[in-house]
């Protein structure tokens, strides 16, 4: 790393290209780090995107899939809201979580569930791929869909800790 400001930073690899990345994480000038990186080409421009993940490039990846999802908004969507909320929200059809981030209003985030829906099996794998084979999602949904889901008793913060059981319970409806 030879300088990190904001979201860019501008690194240097083992055989000494430089290039400017948008990254999300601060990196103090010096550090080794590895980057998993997207290369945008446009008309215009040429951008590049960096990860710490090969999973949050993917899910970076799938968003750009989206109809009208830029690089911007599906790279701030996965920075700021994380991609286990990101896949939390399309399992449960959130829209709220979605429009949170600036450049996702409700049409893009009504896209982004039509669009990901069906595809939450492989955000599933790839969230499993991680280290930690135990990923838990949170969701505060209302007490009646609680209800539906999981049964009476349900409280409002729910931690579903294997995807599995709640994509079954989601199909029972």
């Amino acid at each position: 790393v030879v300088e990190s400001f904001e979201e860019e930073l501008i690194l240097v690899t083992s055989s000494g290209v430089g290039y400017q990345v948008f990254f999300s994480n601060r990196a103090v000038c010096g550090d080794q780090i590895e980057v998993f990186i997207k290369h945008i080409k446009r008309e215009n421009s040429e951008d590049l995107y960096g990860f710490l993940s090969f999973v949050e490039k993917r899910v970076f990846e799938l968003l750009l899939g989206v109809k009208g999802i830029g690089p911007k908004s599906a790279f701030n969507l996965v920075n700021q809201v994380g991609i286990e909320k990101v896949a939390n929200a399309i399992l449960f059809q959130e829209k709220k979580i979605l429009t949170s981030v600036a450049g996702i209003g409700p049409k893009a985030a009504a896209q982004i569930l039509l669009d990901l829906g069906p595809k939450i099996e492989k955000i599933k794998s790839l969230l499993l791929e991680k280290e930690d084979k135990n990923v838990g999602f949170e969701s505060l949904i209302g007490e009646e869909q609680q209800e539906k889901l999981f049964g009476q008793g349900a409280g409002v913060s729910l931690k579903v800790n294997f995807l599995d059981e709640a994509i079954k319970a989601c199909e029972e409806l």
